[in-house]
């Protein structure tokens, strides 16, 4: 069985490449949607990876994605994180936040 969960509150970005959170151990992770907000007034990136050790071109699903000022970007997917991976991001200003949320794995499903 699935339970819909806030997978990250809303975390200000770093500039250089950090890890968003990290899936349980023995669970199986469903990422369904990330909000990337800019609360600056200029366009702002961002780039967010699954899996390996930073937010590369190969395990993007956003890679210098563009966000206006003083908006958001809703990203939508049904994204599988096994256990014990890592999300990682980083955008160009602090100004940008990060929130996920999706199912976690919960005893008997």
């Amino acid at each position: 069985m699935r339970q819909a969960a806030q997978l990250l509150a809303p975390t200000a970005a770093a500039t250089s490449d950090a890890t968003l959170f990290t899936s349980a151990a023995a669970t199986v992770t469903i990422m369904r949607h990330v909000r990337v907000c800019n609360t600056s007034g200029s366009a702002q990136t961002f780039s967010i990876g699954i899996g390996g050790t930073a937010a590369t071109a190969a395990n993007c699903i956003a890679k210098d994605q563009s966000v206006p000022a003083n908006t958001s970007v809703d990203l939508f997917g049904y994204y599988v994180l096994p256990a014990s991976t890592a999300v990682h991001a980083l955008a160009s200003a602090t100004s940008v936040t990060f929130e996920i949320g999706g199912d976690l794995s919960v005893a008997g499903g």
